[in-house]
């Protein structure tokens, strides 16, 4: 999910879909190249989600903060190459 006035990205990694070599290299890759676009990236798992919710929006709400928010090239990164 991508909160795009704050440039935020809130990505939900869980064992299923991110285990593994291969995973975790296009996992890794895909998170510095949107850091290197100027994206926050917020990793939770469905547990953090579903026990504290509450830590959950805290989080998110910290990253949102005015001063974190800067120009950056959020319009270059490449959203879904899997490289």
């Amino acid at each position: 999910m991508a909160l795009v006035e704050h440039g935020i990205i809130i990505e939900v990694n869980s064992v299923e879909f991110h285990s593994g070599a291969e995973a975790l290299e296009r996992d890794t890759r895909r998170v510095s190249d949107f850091m290197r676009a100027g994206w926050t990236v917020v990793t939770l798992t469905p547990s953090m989600i579903t026990q504290d919710p509450d830590g959950v929006l805290d989080l998110i709400r910290s990253q949102m903060a005015p001063q974190r928010i800067r120009t950056s090239r959020r319009d270059q990164c490449r959203w879904g190459e899997d490289r």
